[in-house]
């Protein structure tokens, strides 16, 4: 019995040892402000999960649009992956990402197994995107410490040094979502949206990221025209983005937050208006409106 209750005890002991050591984690990994400006070629690299898919699958059609070919995409996702499943996953060397890489502005499939650590390796990245899985994006205490560990096991991996992290500002949910984690937020979009901002400003206070990718804002501010569904708000089952209108206006939002200031092009030159018409359809009528959002949403990002 004494043996039994000495056992429970040094489990109870090192399990608190554990968690104490992941309370904190010091941010060593320097934070470059300073995007490549007319570069020979520019590598960035996405990590999230299904939001980032939304947000960056017409950005290549964009960029072929506008003859850009000197722009390779890497995409990195895990479904409803957090902060904690990408620092744990990476600490492991899990190979549960599907990793997707553009080749000629087309999206190309490289493996269903592959893990994070690989696809930091897996060429010169110029700039690497992160993001909090959604539903945990307006709650801090979410955020570290794992957010300072990527960064720094990131930083260490990866060849280029003067990398530049970005940060992936999502959406709240629409009006009717009955997402379970919703309840977090009193099933509010609008308590959702601020407490986002308000998670934001405080991760940029903590890590020094100044490059912010506000997709969030973009929709919500496209929430507020006439192109507004209600109650999906520009989703397609309560959080995931409209496949049209929605998908189209974040693709912009990247092109305007990283490769506008990359490449001095600007996203009123492009007249690219996707084929398909699942969702809120893109026409010439409309693609005003977006860019118009887009291009203030960019403008004064938290704003």
């Amino acid at each position: 019995m004494d043996k039994i209750f000495i056992l429970l005890l040094i489990i109870l002991i090192c399990t608190s040892c554990s968690n104490d050591e992941i309370d904190h984690i010091e941010l060593t990994a320097p934070i470059n402000v300073t995007l490549p400006k007319n570069p020979k070629t520019l590598n960035i690299l996405a990590i999230g999960n299904s939001f980032t898919e939304d947000a960056t699958t017409l950005l290549p059609s964009i960029l072929e649009d506008l003859d850009i070919k000197n722009v390779t995409l890497g995409r990195l996702t895990y479904n409803s992956g957090s902060l904690e499943n990408h620092y744990m996953f990476y600490n492991n060397k899990s190979n549960v990402y599907q990793f997707s890489i553009t080749e000629n502005n087309i999206w190309n499939d490289i493996s269903n197994t592959y893990s994070i650590n690989e696809a930091i390796k897996y060429t010169d990245w110029d700039i690497i995107v992160i993001q909090q899985a959604s539903y945990k994006a307006g709650i801090y205490n979410s955020f570290q410490p794992y957010l300072n560990g990527l960064l720094n096991n990131i930083y260490r991996d990866c060849h280029n040094k003067n990398v530049v992290f970005g940060w992936h500002l999502t959406w709240s949910y629409s009006a009717d979502c009955n997402r379970p984690q919703f309840s977090d937020y009193n099933y509010s979009q609008e308590r959702m949206y601020n407490a986002i901002i308000e998670t934001t400003t405080s991760m940029i206070k903590d890590t020094g990221i100044a490059l912010i990718i506000p997709s969030g804002i973009t929709i919500q501010n496209l929430r507020n025209t006439s192109l507004n569904n209600p109650p999906k708000d520009i989703t397609r089952d309560g959080f995931h983005i409209d496949l049209g209108i929605g998908r189209y206006a974040l693709a912009y939002t990247w092109f305007q937050s990283i490769i506008t200031p990359c490449f001095n092009r600007q996203i009123q030159e492009s007249s690219y208006i996707p084929p398909f018409t699942e969702g809120i359809k893109v026409n010439k009528d409309n693609l005003q409106i977006v860019l118009d959002v887009v291009q203030k949403s960019c403008k004064d990002p938290l704003k």
